[in-house]
């Protein structure tokens, strides 16, 4: 261990004293859709995930309105380091679920079907960046009111998560079931009955080592957790969460199994009434036997609301394969003043104490503001790989603040860990509405002048009415160095 930092230390001391051969920029925007009339407007949403394979921007659409509206699902691929070819259709079950990266360009989508009022039938498509995608998985179970959840690691071990009941809600039962690579998904596991839980997320780590939390529906955040030759352990209570309203629950398992969970909680109520806004985060070191004490990371005497717009306000995780992770999430940042918006928020950041590698994150410095002051941040997506880490988001723009223009932040190529860099402006101001980010792992230097960083989004390039497009773009420049990396294979999904 100490001779690969030293490796480190040396290798980030060498591209300090070079000039970089050249200055980092964005491409120019390219549409890859046709224009609709909605895109991402119901469940499935815009996508992107990249690997080896390629890069794959998916989403769903909508023309027409009434009682007979054409809806679908889409993509469109492109090469490492290649343009994005034209769209095609998807299968129409596609996008009700969560796609996720499970390392080598390789993909899973996670299917509902639907099979009574409120209840589907899940299952997996496994696919790649390059756009193919096989026979579903079956899983067997019922999920209620798409409350479900799929997380992979770099292996293609897959977990699958969920909530089941009765067609009006009642009878709530958290269940999950696992797949190891190149097999079926196991019988389902109860994790816990007689909870009124309305929410579930799932993570599992390259290790085998996984987690599913969930909310008591009584005001507490639950996890349960299990190693690789392991069955589930003991509930474990995290920490407070609101009644019925607004928990958005980020879970974590990284590189060397510490499970970090991070959420947003306010409690949301009718008449108008303001509650404040928390991100908490409890962590379970990779060598404990349990979470230490849950932290809070932010407290904002106003929440943000993100549950009534149907918006999720989730904590974003990012981890350079054998660094510590870092918590990035979108923040109140107080009243707002003549000629800003009406409510002024902030992307904030917090990074772990202490840096190297197997560092741990066990221990959040106080967050620090990334986003230009009086400004309406939203949309908060990230990404990290082997070159480091990408934070993007949407500046509401007036006269109405509801759509705007994409912005991000990438840490330096030389030193993974460093802070990241001042906000760039990435795309006109365009009505944009919806951003993702991908990450392509076969265009690296020196292989490849691309530095892999790619972001989709959709907007009203014409203005307001019909003509929503996607529309995407990446990151050009050829990096001088980079540190070592022990591990390729610990990569993107943790």
């Amino acid at each position: 261990m100490r001779t690969i930092r030293a490796l480190s230390a040396a290798a980030s001391l060498a591209c300090l004293a070079l000039a970089p051969v050249a200055q980092a920029q964005w491409s120019a925007p390219v549409t890859i859709s046709m224009p609709h009339e909605f895109i991402g407007g119901f469940a499935g949403g815009l996508q992107a995930a990249g690997g080896l394979g390629g890069t794959l921007v998916s989403w769903t659409f909508q023309d027409g309105l009434g009682m007979h509206p054409t809806r679908g699902a889409r993509a469109a691929t492109a090469r490492p380091g290649g343009a994005f070819g034209m769209e095609r259709a998807l299968p129409a079950s596609f996008l009700t679920g969560p796609m996720v990266s499970i390392g080598a360009g390789r993909l899973a989508q996670l299917i509902l079907t639907p099979r009574a009022l409120n209840q589907t039938r899940p299952s997996v498509s496994l696919g790649s960046g390059a756009g193919g995608f096989g026979a579903p998985l079956p899983i067997r179970g019922t999920v209620y009111a798409g409350r479900s959840s799929l997380a992979g690691n770099v292996y293609g071990d897959l977990l699958a998560s969920w909530i089941a009941a009765d067609v009006h809600g009642g009878h709530r039962v958290v269940w999950a079931s696992m797949r190891r690579a190149g097999g079926a998904f196991a019988p389902p596991e109860v994790l816990a009955r007689g909870t009124s839980a309305e929410g579930v997320s799932a993570a599992i780590g390259r290790s085998g080592r996984m987690v599913v939390v969930f909310d008591s529906g009584r005001g507490r955040l639950r996890a349960r957790m299990r190693d690789a030759h392991g069955g589930w352990g003991t509930t474990r209570d995290l920490g407070t969460a609101a009644i019925h309203t607004e928990n958005d629950v980020t879970p974590f398992v990284s590189c060397i199994g510490e499970v970090v969970v991070a959420w947003y909680h306010t409690q949301l109520c009718e008449g108008g009434c303001v509650s404040p806004g928390y991100i908490d985060v409890a962590v379970r070191p990779a060598a404990g036997r349990d979470f230490i004490a849950t932290r809070v990371l932010e407290r904002d005497a106003t929440g943000i609301q993100g549950a009534p717009a149907g918006v999720s306000l989730a904590p974003v995780i990012l981890e350079v394969p054998w660094f510590a992770p870092r918590i990035a999430f979108l923040a109140s940042s107080g009243r707002a003043a003549p000629g800003s918006p009406p409510n002024p928020t902030a992307v904030r950041v917090s990074h772990p104490n202490g840096a190297g590698y197997l560092a741990s994150g066990s221990r959040y410095s106080t967050p620090l503001t990334l986003s230009p002051p009086g400004e309406q941040a939203s949309g908060l997506a990230g990404v990290a790989g082997m070159d480091g880490e990408l934070l993007t988001w949407i500046r509401q723009d007036p006269p109405g603040y509801f759509d705007g223009t994409v912005f991000a932040s990438v840490t330096p190529f030389t030193l993974p860990t460093g802070r990241f860099g001042a906000p760039e402006q990435v795309s006109p101001s365009e009505n944009v509405s919806t951003v993702r980010a991908a990450f392509d792992s076969a265009s690296r230097w020196p292989q490849n002048p691309i530095v892999p960083w790619t972001l989709a989004w959709t907007a009203r390039p014409a203005g307001e009415g019909p003509g929503v497009s996607v529309r995407t773009l990446v990151r050009v420049s050829a990096p001088l160095c980079s540190p070592p990396r022990p591990d390729p294979a610990c990569a993107g999904a943790g």
